[in-house]
């Protein structure tokens, strides 16, 4: 999009629709980034624009996206109208399910638990275990790995509260 390399941070599938109907959505792979491509919030590309149905542009600089009727998709991605329907931006697995929430820009996860029941609270009163000796040298350097590949980061108290 830029001309340069972006290093994806996840995967996954979400339903995206052309209209206001959840009904109309197709299955789209994501990659994940950890930035917003020229400020959008997501960017669409060819395999879920075919999917959707295609897109026509008209003189009047009026789009359209999918089988119904023109969308202002511009707005949609900016958030100034419904056109695409983010209530259908999910990610659903076997044992959980995440929904893109638009009116609070947040995502929501559902837990679907074995049974169908909740576990009870766990009572654990031990706040860290300890690392034996021997393993510790090993144990260090993984932790290193896993903070310089940023995939571990300290936990920032004063923006994110008590844990």
């Amino acid at each position: 999009m830029n001309g340069q390399s972006q290093t994806c941070v996840g995967v996954g599938s979400v339903a995206v629709c052309a209209s206001d109907s959840v009904g109309d959505a197709v299955k789209v792979d994501v990659c994940v980034i950890d930035f917003k491509p020229l400020g959008y919030d997501f960017v669409l590309g060819m395999n879920g624009i075919m999917s959707l149905g295609g897109l026509s542009i008209f003189s009047s600089g009026g789009v359209s996206l999918g089988r119904g009727g023109p969308n202002r998709v511009g707005d949609c991605l900016m958030g100034e109208a419904p056109g695409l329907c983010a209530s259908a931006l999910a990610v659903e697995r076997k044992d959980f399910r995440v929904d893109f929430r638009a009116e609070t820009k947040s995502w929501v996860a559902e837990w679907r638990w074995m049974g169908g029941h909740e576990p009870p609270q766990l009572k654990n009163n031990i706040s860290e275990y300890s690392v034996p000796i021997d393993v510790r040298p090993q144990y260090e350097a993984e932790v290193q790995r896993w903070v310089d590949s940023g995939w571990l980061q300290p936990y920032d108290e004063d923006a994110l509260g008590p844990p």
